[in-house]
């Protein structure tokens, strides 16, 4: 990412239009951070400042609830866990500073003693109630809609917008940290909505899991969100997945990720249904994407987007002991009939405060060419 950002900024100080260069991958999830690191090099993106719904603090209490529901001692330790979050002391009014120094002093083997514990410690535990209901309410076994009614009504009920508005007016969270949130809320809402719908259009509403198989299923429907905390600029170098850059041609394309299980994806089976179970369905007139079709799409993808370049392709990958450069980068280098590849050991800097902070003796005119501001 460091590399690429380094190049785009030579582009744009050698006067190149923003809206001529196009930044592309597979998937944003790989690349969160690459919002935060333009704004750090001082690059205009419009990517939106977003992260996955999975690794958004709501999400976490969700999956830590379903965890507890085991009266054991993982249950215990996931109750805990619940205490210790930062957005319980907003909820649930508790202080996880002293929960967890009952979690070193004693070994919990079930989750009904740490309840106990809090009944006995906490003097206003009333806030407490939501959690120990939802948990009294969520059955060893029963189905994704079932599991998904029961956290929509613990969602409802914890009046989320009430108290972050209350912290937010008296300057204990930012506006951004609210923002995500509210927003995490709606998205898990609306994830727990379409899993069930799943289900029901599937014809296997009435199929149970366990509750330590719906987690699984849960985490997998959440990947597919995207909390978006701030929309990108509209002045800005384009920066986007490859099935929303589709069209768009550009004079200077970066193609990054290329690298085996990144683009292509190394996609797994859906897991309400198997390739082989699709198949079979397709017999029946029921039309169902397969793992093969995932290929194709993505192999439509890389040309697409190779060819709306008019002047400039770079594509980048990284390549360690798990994984290489992806099949797309020899079958481009046949393409083009290029040779080899150049190895980038080491980024050069972005900027002149970057090149002195690093120590670096770099030749006067080439930081006149990569470095210094144009003028007029």
């Amino acid at each position: 990412m460091e590399w690429v950002l380094t190049e785009v900024k030579r582009l744009l100080k050698n006067g190149v239009p923003a809206k001529d260069i196009l930044i592309t991958f597979r998937k944003l999830d790989n690349y969160n951070g690459l919002r935060n690191l333009a704004d750090a090099y001082g690059v205009p993106v419009s990517i939106p400042q977003s992260s996955n719904l999975n690794v958004q603090a709501l999400s976490e209490l969700v999956l830590l609830l379903l965890e507890a529901q085991s009266d054991t001692r993982k249950g215990a330790e996931a109750y805990f866990k619940i205490l210790g979050c930062g957005l319980s002391r907003i909820i649930f009014k508790v202080d996880g500073v002293v929960s967890n120094a009952w979690r070193k002093d004693t070994y919990y083997t079930s989750r009904s003693q740490v309840q106990e514990k809090c009944k006995e410690e906490f003097t206003d535990v009333n806030s407490l109630e939501l959690l120990d209901d939802c948990l009294a309410k969520l059955p060893a076994s029963s189905t994704v809609v079932e599991y998904a009614a029961i956290l929509e009504e613990f969602l409802k009920s914890i009046n989320l917008e009430a108290e972050l508005g209350n912290l937010h007016k008296n300057g204990s969270i930012d506006f951004v940290e609210l923002k995500a949130c509210l927003l995490s809320k709606q998205l898990i809402l609306k994830c727990l909505q379409s899993l069930a719908e799943d289900y029901k259009n599937c014809g296997v509403e009435s199929e149970k899991l366990s509750l330590q198989d719906f987690p699984f299923a849960l985490r997998e429907a959440m990947n597919d969100y995207q909390v978006t905390i701030a929309d990108g600029r509209t002045d800005g170098v384009l920066i986007t997945e490859v099935i929303n850059a589709q069209g768009l041609a550009h004079k200077y394309v970066f193609l990054m990720g290329m690298r085996e299980g990144e683009f292509p994806t190394g996609n797994n089976e859906n897991w309400i249904y198997n390739d082989q179970e699709r198949g079979e369905l397709q017999g029946f007139g029921i039309d169902m994407p397969t793992t093969a079709l995932s290929y194709v799409e993505d192999a439509y993808f890389f040309a697409t987007i190779t060819n709306q370049a008019e002047k400039s392709l770079v594509l980048t990958y990284y390549a360690d002991d798990q994984a290489g450069a992806s099949a797309y980068v020899g079958d481009a280098l046949k393409m083009y009939g290029i040779n080899e590849t150049e190895v980038i050991i080491e980024k050069q800097p972005a900027s002149l405060g970057e090149a002195f902070a690093l120590g670096k003796n770099l030749d006067t005119d080439w930081m006149k060419v990569n470095l210094e501001e144009k003028k007029g």
